[in-house]
């Protein structure tokens, strides 16, 4: 076959999609002739230099893709067309990685190669490429090649395994050339930072090895540790101090990040309390160090110099972090503080971008921000003191803090102060003692919040005092006027100031505040509708510039001033309206916001939560008509999906659903969007869409009186069957059975010759569902069904034929099979009580159906992988309908008992408590039941209790009428206690054949 690989590469890259899509079917034609071929001629055009750079890239990327489909049937997209010969596999292979291992090749052809040998290593190494590490080890010891040692970093990413690393002498020869190159005199700071990334990945290697590892693993660990400690030891203490290169703190990053990966994932006889402590002295003068070097870098450094001080400084803080629990001297947290308060300054990058963008600042003090730096893990290191630190540091920090005479004085240090102490109160140890030094600093705070400070300073104090308030509240005096007095003071100055950062700061705090103090309580009915008042005024002055996350930030705050709103008060109207229209302005600004979204869902519950028909009116009329602009907008569009349209919905669902208490929804909110909805749901194809509209239909149907409803019956079942459709996706079906139960519990009269084809096709859309969410909506409609007739369900779903299967069966597996995945206490009753139900019918059909039981594990020498798994489909036991209801009870017998209540455990201890103390000296009345019992022994317990207890029997109307006062464990005792005493469709036979493990769960539950 002869061919001009080049033409095909440049014609696979042009602009024009047909030349484009001919070259890639005429490439893949040749490759099913002859791969051997192309690969030889591709692999040729990237090695050739005289070739342009993005022909020779595109080759190899080409290969890369080319590699998994004719390389060997290891890959799971390989061809089987044809099969690259083993001798062209040789010239490839070598080629590659001469490629990857050139120094003088660009990166992205170094990178290209790399990834293609990485592909093939992972299926020809060892046995058909024995020689790769040998080579790769060779470029290492000879020239210190950093492609090398960066290849060996992948390979050990994608192909090295634990026994390839321990048993075949893998982890022995990296651990030699790591040595080696860390003490080589010629090795530069970038091949050792190389050396180092490869060290991190031995570690992780060694990390496996446990109490259950062959010994041969466990001393290659042990003498490995040992050596890189002793290692690294002697690199950080000969190393010059004088910090220059970018490199240099990359590697000393390194070692530190190895020393906490040590420390915490390994044995404690690896880093032992001696190594710790002289490390951690190490540790302390370093980290002295990095805080000098970072007040040099922090003004008007290079954006990798910053990056490179921050991963450094980082790394040693997140070891000290690891030494929490170990008892710091005064001096070295005097150090370690005096460090801290430099390293935590703003850089210059930082105060210039909160300075220009006041979102930015948001998003930081928020925790939005995917970014890690020196500050994040300070404030991990205070949060994790122990308690004798973090009470030594508090004392140092406040005494710090309160010889400085004026805190706008070097603003910028004292900022870094106050940011220490705000991290410091985020740590779990006891509330802060009262103390003359708190006192004095809480009157500096408060003189500063009367006059004006640096804006950074101000920021700080507000967002610090609601921190250190909650922290005194248990015993500090008084607390409740210092938080109504602070709250006040920060609220009027940033009213009072036009920095964007200082309001923010206000209305951040603000939630802090709202997270430990019950405001109302706190401040009284007058003070908190003042405070109401203030916080959305600084909302509106903040939400037109707000972006990203200020908006869900925004929407938060405003979630805490609605938790305010006082029930029944003349003067809290107008804080009403300010609330709703806010919550709908802003939501607005950006409808993809997730953010957003969720709390625009929440503060409109809460603001429609037990209103007045009128307040709920004026909310319509304000609302109603953009909603339903926004919805005939996107007609013309068939209601394809917008944000805005989405959002639209949802808000849609909540007034659906909050409607007032008392009456229904009128006549004029039903006819005003039930003709937009029905259009939605007639036209759409988006599954969210759908989803939305129906959630919001159904909740319309719900709270509407059925006469009003009755002329749209029609046009509602026609959508139902349409929702019923096979054609319909899973996350579009999602409420489809909220709405059939509507229907059915409405309209129950008016559609009854209808109901055996929407339950027909209820069963065959249960069937196909995959969706978990869609499977438990649909499995209600059985649950509603079987609630009002357990028999009649069975007789039609047993007559019943979909899909060329029996319906009974179709609907009691996929029911069954579901029922370990719902939860939620109501759906949970549910499903009890309805498949009790099917218990109690004692049905032939039922108890002679076979349905998946227990999971059979594989038992063979053979290791299953994951490309294996999938392919071997789990198997199971069969077991009877009701069989498997008895297994599913009892292990969510089982799962109830491990997570009763709490208030019920503290109940039920003290009435052990007073039962011991009233039976002290009658031990012998005492049974114990140890072990599963005999079922006549089971049934005499049961028999026994049922006489003392007096509860009714658990029948059919027992269950309905307790659905809604008795718990889930309750519910499953009860059944238990009826069908042993019954014997009811044969329990004692299927008790027999229970596991040891599921007769103690129900010995411990019933007896």
């Amino acid at each position: 076959m002869i061919f001009d690989a080049p033409a095909l590469i440049w014609e696979a890259q042009s602009p024009l999609d047909n030349v484009r899509r001919s070259s890639e079917e005429r490439l893949l034609q040749m490759c099913d002739e002859d791969s051997s071929q192309i690969f030889a001629q591709f692999v040729q055009v990237a090695a050739d230099d005289e070739q342009d750079l993005p022909c020779r890239q595109f080759a190899l990327l080409t290969l890369r893709k080319l590699v998994t489909m004719y390389w060997t049937p290891g890959f799971e997209s390989f061809r089987g067309t044809s099969t690259v010969k083993l001798e062209a596999r040789e010239m490839i292979r070598d080629v590659l990685l001469k490629l990857c291992l050139d120094e003088n090749q660009s990166s992205k052809i170094r990178s290209s190669a790399s990834y293609a040998v990485v592909q093939i290593s992972a299926v020809d190494f060892p046995d058909q490429w024995p020689e790769l590490l040998n080579i790769v080890y060779s470029a290492i010891i000879k020239s210190h090649s950093l492609a090398a040692m960066k290849l060996l970093n992948e390979i050990y990413d994608d192909v090295i395994s634990e026994e390839m690393f321990f048993e075949e002498g893998i982890g022995f020869e990296t651990l030699k050339i790591v040595f080696h190159v860390m003490n080589s005199s010629d090795a530069n700071w970038e091949a050792k930072v190389a050396a180092l990334n490869l060290l991190h990945c031995c570690i992780l290697q060694m990390s496996t090895v446990n109490g259950s590892s062959t010994m041969k693993r466990k001393d290659l660990t042990t003498e490995a540790c040992s050596e890189i400690l002793q290692m690294w030891l002697s690199f950080l203490t000969t190393q010059n101090k004088v910090v220059s290169e970018t490199s240099q703190l990359m590697a000393g990053a390194k070692i530190y990040q190895g020393l906490t990966l040590l420390k915490n994932e390994f044995s404690k006889k690896v880093v032992g309390p001696d190594m710790c402590d002289r490390f951690r002295t190490i540790a302390i003068k370093d980290l002295e160090n990095a805080s000098q070097i970072y007040l040099q870098m922090m003004q008007n450094s290079a954006q990798d110099q910053l990056d490179a001080i921050n991963e450094y400084a980082v790394n040693i803080l997140e070891f000290l972090s690891s030494l929490c629990n170990v008892r710091f001297t005064e001096d070295e947290l005097r150090t370690v503080l005096s460090c801290l308060g430099r390293l935590c300054c703003l850089d210059q990058n930082t105060i210039d971008d909160w300075q220009t963008d006041f979102n930015s600042f948001v998003s930081k003090e928020t925790g939005l921000v995917a970014s890690f730096t020196i500050r994040d893990q300070a404030a991990e290191l205070l949060s994790s003191f122990d308690c004798q630190n973090y009470t030594a540091v508090l004392a140092l920090l406040l005494h710090e803090l309160n010889q400085v005479p004026d805190l706008s004085d070097g603003w910028i240090f004292n900022e870094s102060l106050l940011y220490l102490l705000q991290s410091l109160l985020l740590n779990e140890s006891d509330s802060v003692k009262f103390t003359d030094a708190l006192t004095h600093f809480f009157t500096k705070l408060q003189a500063i919040l009367k006059s004006l400070s640096s804006t950074f300073v101000t920021c700080r104090i507000i967002l610090l005092l609601p921190k250190l308030l909650e922290k005194v509240m248990d015993s500090f005096p008084n607390v409740k006027d210092l938080v109504q007095n602070f709250l006040f003071l920060s609220l009027d100055f940033a009213l009072s100031h036009d920095s964007e950062l200082i309001k923010s700061a206000a209305l951040i705090s603000f939630t802090y505040y709202s997270y430990f103090a019950e405001l109302p309580s706190v401040l009284g009915l007058v003070r908190c509708i003042e405070v109401q008042q203030k916080t959305l005024k600084l909302i509106t002055q903040l939400y037109p510039e707000a972006e990203d996350d200020t908006d869900g930030v925004l929407m938060e705050v405003l979630n805490n001033v609605i938790d305010c709103n006082v029930k029944d008060v003349d003067d809290t109207g107008s804080i009403i309206q300010t609330e709703f229209h806010l919550v709908f302005t802003i939501s607005a600004k950006d409808p993809s916001n997730i953010q957003t979204t969720i709390e625009l869902q929440e503060c409109l519950g809460k603001l429609l939560k037990n209103v007045d028909v009128q307040t709920f009116t004026n909310f319509w009329e304000i609302c109603s008509p953009p909603m339903i602009n926004v919805v005939m907008g996107s007609a013309h569009a068939s209601f394809e999906y917008s944000p805005l349209l989405s959002l639209t919905l949802q808000v849609l669902g909540v007034l659906m659903k909050r409607k007032p208490l008392d009456p229904a929804l009128s006549i004029t909110i039903c006819n005003a969007i039930f003709e937009p909805l029905q259009n939605i749901l007639n036209h759409s194809k988006d599954e969210e869409i759908l989803q939305y509209a129906t959630e919001a239909l159904g909740y319309l149907i719900h709270n509407t009186e059925a006469e009003v409803v009755l002329p749209h019956l029609k046009s509602i079942v026609n959508i139902l069957d349409a929702l019923l459709s096979p054609e319909v996706p899973d996350q579009a079906a999602t409420h489809v059975g909220s709405l059939t139960i509507t229907i059915f519990s409405k309209f129950s009269n008016e559609i009854q010759s209808l109901i055996p084809m929407i339950l027909q096709a209820a069963a065959a859309r249960l069937g196909q569902a995959s969706n978990i969410t869609t499977t438990q909506n649909l499995l209600s409609v059985f649950c509603f069904v079987t609630s009002a007739d357990a028999q009649q369900t069975v007789d039609f779903l047993f007559n019943t034929t979909i899909n060329d299967q029996n319906g009974l069966e179709l609907v009691m597996s996929k029911w069954l099979e579901s029922f370990d995945v719902v939860r939620g206490e109501k759906r949970t009753k549910e499903n009890i009580v309805s498949l009790s139900k099917l218990f109690f019918l004692n049905d032939q059909r039922l108890n002679s159906m076979q349905v998946n039981g227990d999971l059979i594990p594989y038992e063979s020498d053979v290791i299953i992988t994951r490309s294996m798994a999938k392919e071997m489909p789990d198997r199971y036991t069969r077991v009877s309908v009701y069989q498997k209801i008895v297994k599913l009870f009892t292990s969510e017998l089982e799962f109830q008992g491990k997570h009763q209540d709490p208030h019920l455990l503290m109940a039920g201890t003290h009435s052990i408590e007073a039962t011991t103390e009233e039976n002290q000296d009658d031990d012998d009345d005492w049974e114990d039941v140890e072990g599963s019992l005999e079922y006549e022994r089971l049934q005499h317990y049961v028999e026994e209790d049922e006489i003392d207890d007096g509860e009714e029997e658990l029948d059919e109307q027992c269950l309905v009428n307790h659905l809604d006062s008795r718990s889930v464990h309750q519910l499953l005792v009860d059944f238990f206690k009826e069908v042993a005493a019954k014997n009811v469709s044969g329990f004692q036979m299927i008790y027999e054949q229970l596991s040891e493990n599921e007769k103690q769960i129900l010995s411990e539950n019933l007896v």
